[in-house]
Parts: structure tokens; C-alpha cells; sequence
């Protein structure tokens, strides 16, 4: 059973947590992340490959950050949706705000799917999710930081609505030192009047 979630997530996430989606090869579990959920995100962050491990704003395989992740998320400055096949974990998705800054009426996504299940529909159904739980929170916009060289990515959030805002050139670093372009997009929440 999942234990209570902090009183923020709840006060705010109308959804029913945990849900199931079946596909053909698989029954896929969303659910919201909680403190007891420490050890399966790092174990899950020490067998990501380091190639894809270059692209996450923070290790997830490192204890103190994840214990930071763990106290936004507790202060409700993060919303997380865990993604898990078979008790495993296999994606998540985060919802990312804060109410007290100019751009509070903004929430930044950021999303992540195991390499071997790419392709097959998580990452998008993150996205919705968040996108979901953005709009019960009456945010006006999602941003999302991708960077260049990961083009399906920019290509799956193209097809949910997003559009591409900037181009940062060189504003990533990754760790043997090469750079990369960020691309920021957006999508607005707002639904237009015809």
C-alpha cells in the first residue's frame, strides 16, 4: 500500500493514486512519490547508463540529492509520478512550481523512462499527467529544458502542444566537458475562448 502523501499533494491532486494502464506487454502503474521511495529512485538512478545519465538536471543515484528531491517534494514544490512495471520503477515524471516567485503562475516538467521502454508510450502518459495535475493547481503555462542532441524527446513534446521558445547556446556542460544547446519550450494551459 502507498503510504499517505504529504498534505500539500493531497490538498491539491484530485486524480485517484495508484492507477494502472495496460498495454499489450505490459501493466504499467502511476503512482505518486513518497519518502519510503528513497532506495527504488536511487537503485533506479545506479542502473541508468551513463550515457543517459549526462542529461538529468541532478544524480539521482546520489544520495543528498535525492534526499533534497524528497524535501521539495515534502514542501510541495515538487509533484513527482512514479511510473512502475511489476513493482520495478521505469519512469518518472516532475512537476516542478513555486507560489512564492514571479513566475508562480509557471510549472517546469522534467521526465525520465529506462532506456529499454522508450518508444512505448510512458513518457508521453508522464507528460499528461503532469500536465493534468498543472492544470488542478490553475497553472498558466509547463516549460520544459531539453537539450538539443535529444531529438525524439523534443519531437514527443512537439506533438503534446509545445513549442520551442529558445535556444541557449553552449548552456549545457556535460561532465567529460562537452557542451550542448538547451532548448526551452512551452506549452500554455490556458484554454482560449473561439
Amino acid at each position: 500500500m502507498q503510504e499517505k502523501i504529504g498534505l500539500v499533494q493531497a490538498a491539491i491532486i484530485k486524480r485517484t493514486y495508484p492507477w494502472r494502464e495496460k498495454t499489450d506487454t505490459h501493466t504499467i502503474v502511476y503512482r505518486l512519490m513518497v519518502r519510503g521511495d528513497r532506495d527504488e529512485i536511487l537503485a533506479f538512478g545506479r542502473d541508468i547508463a551513463e550515457s543517459d545519465r549526462v542529461f538529468l538536471r541532478f544524480d539521482i543515484a546520489d544520495e543528498q540529492q535525492v534526499d533534497h528531491w524528497i524535501e521539495r517534494l515534502e514542501k510541495g514544490r515538487t509533484i513527482t509520478v512514479l511510473a512502475e512495471i511489476d513493482d520495478n520503477m521505469v519512469g518518472y515524471g516532475n512537476l516542478h512550481h513555486n507560489e512564492l516567485t514571479w513566475s508562480s503562475h509557471l510549472g517546469e516538467l522534467r521526465i525520465f523512462v529506462a532506456s529499454n521502454l522508450r518508444g512505448t508510450g510512458i513518457g508521453k502518459r508522464l507528460v499528461g499527467e503532469l500536465i493534468h495535475i498543472a492544470k488542478e493547481l490553475r497553472l498558466d503555462r509547463v516549460v520544459c529544458q531539453i537539450a538539443l542532441p535529444q531529438r525524439r524527446v523534443r519531437e514527443m513534446f512537439e506533438r503534446l502542444g509545445f513549442q520551442s521558445e529558445a535556444i541557449l547556446t553552449d548552456w549545457l556542460r556535460t561532465r567529460d566537458g562537452t557542451r550542448h544547446d538547451l532548448v526551452i519550450m512551452s506549452r500554455s494551459l490556458i484554454e482560449l475562448d473561439a
